[in-house]
């Protein structure tokens, strides 16, 4: 295996003298998914916003991040060309009042891309090319597969080799879902992206997932390969999470059968 793109290390996120995320490491590949699993609460969506740098006011965090290397905190500019998002709930993540082509323009003007061909091709390999009227379109005009896939596109003309994407399927359907969770896999191998995605569905991430980090209050208590995490559990939690994910599959397996 290469050397990992993303390297975090001892990651601290603090309210005040309140620790929420107590000292997580992991490493992130460029062509596998890294997911993280936890309870709501346990510090996965705050993980990825200390390490994006994202934190909003009142939250600092300390450790250590690096990219191929090179340490984040040195420029500002770097980790934006390096790393982008995919956020849960993408019809708050949208401005109202501005059409789908202004927040492709904002995005590009941000990223200093005058290359427009980005923008067709992005919307080609979401599968939304052949929607001639999308760029005219208010996302309240729009279902909310679509403007996941508007999301995903929005990240992939920043050609940053690495997105966070955070529970990125939580307000769809399960045909959605599904179509969502495929579409990003092959993203993933497409385009040799780096991935962490961020769940509290286990059946997530035996479709998704080659590697996992596992929280709870903030800790992290488990980490692996994702055969590893079905196989032998490394902590009491991942194993409780385990068997009632292996029962509620069974039961839904016998409604089905």
């Amino acid at each position: 295996m290469n050397s990992p793109y993303l390297t975090v290390r001892n990651l601290k996120v603090r309210y005040g003298s309140k620790e929420l995320v107590k000292g997580i490491s992991l490493d992130a590949y460029r062509g596998r998914i890294l997911g993280i699993l936890g309870e709501s609460g346990c510090g996965k969506s705050l993980t990825c916003l200390g390490i994006l740098g994202l934190l909003p006011p009142g939250l600092s965090s300390s450790g250590k991040i690096t990219i191929e290397g090179k340490s984040t905190t040195e420029s500002r500019e770097y980790l934006d060309s390096s790393i982008t998002s995919i956020m849960q709930n993408p019809v708050s993540c949208f401005d109202p009042v501005y059409t789908v082509g202004n927040h492709f323009a904002e995005t590009l003007k941000a990223h200093d891309i005058s290359d427009y061909s980005t923008v067709v091709k992005a919307l080609e390999e979401v599968g939304l090319s052949r929607e001639s009227r999308l760029l005219d379109l208010y996302p309240f005009q729009m279902s909310g597969g679509m403007l996941q896939r508007v999301m995903i596109a929005l990240a992939l003309v920043t050609e940053a080799p690495f997105i966070v994407a955070d529970e990125p399927t939580t307000d769809l359907d399960a045909i959605n879902q599904t179509r969502i969770l495929t579409l990003l896999g092959k993203l993933v191998n497409r385009r040799n992206l780096g991935m962490i995605i961020v769940t509290h569905d286990l059946g997530v991430l035996a479709k998704m997932a080659d590697d996992v980090v596992v929280m709870k209050d903030g800790v992290m208590v488990d980490s692996g390969t994702v055969e590893n995490l079905f196989d032998h559990p490394g902590s009491d939690y991942t194993a409780e999470l385990v068997e009632a994910h292996m029962k509620l599959s069974g039961e839904t397996e016998e409604i089905l059968s």
